[in-house]
């Protein structure tokens, strides 16, 4: 496998944590946008599962 070129300035060093970092900082941010909105069907769903049950009970 081939190594990546050594970093030889400071420009070379915030361009490969840009290169990295930025697409892992989306994915993070994503990830946790989604789980918000799976809790929130989550919740909406238990709820409709109660008012189910409470219909069925009357």
């Amino acid at each position: 496998m081939a190594r990546p070129p050594p970093l030889n300035n400071m420009n070379d060093i915030l361009q490969s944590v840009g290169n990295y970092s930025f697409p892992a900082v989306i994915a993070l941010f994503l990830m946790f946008r989604v789980d918000e909105r799976l809790k929130s069907l989550e919740i909406a769903i238990q709820s409709l599962v109660t008012e189910m049950r409470n219909l069925n009970n009357k």
